[in-house]
């Protein structure tokens, strides 16, 4: 049995991607996203509040948080 992945004979590659150097103008420079204040910090949380919502994963209050 062979493997169907591994490709033999006159259909095979010239080279392998394993076999091809890696240049490091390869990598491309991407500018940082720029960082939104926390908004939690307007609705008046404390520190360690806005820390855990933080830690959660949330930024930005929707807009009912907003509201109350």
């Amino acid at each position: 049995m062979t493997d169907t992945f591994e490709v033999q004979g006159d259909f095979s590659p010239a080279q392998t991607i394993d076999s091809l150097p890696l240049q490091s103008s390869d990598s491309i420079a991407v500018p940082a996203a720029p960082v939104l204040p926390n908004g939690f910090v307007k609705l008046g949380l404390a520190p360690e509040l806005v820390r855990a919502v933080e830690d959660l994963g949330f930024t930005q209050p929707t807009t009912v948080q907003e509201q109350t």
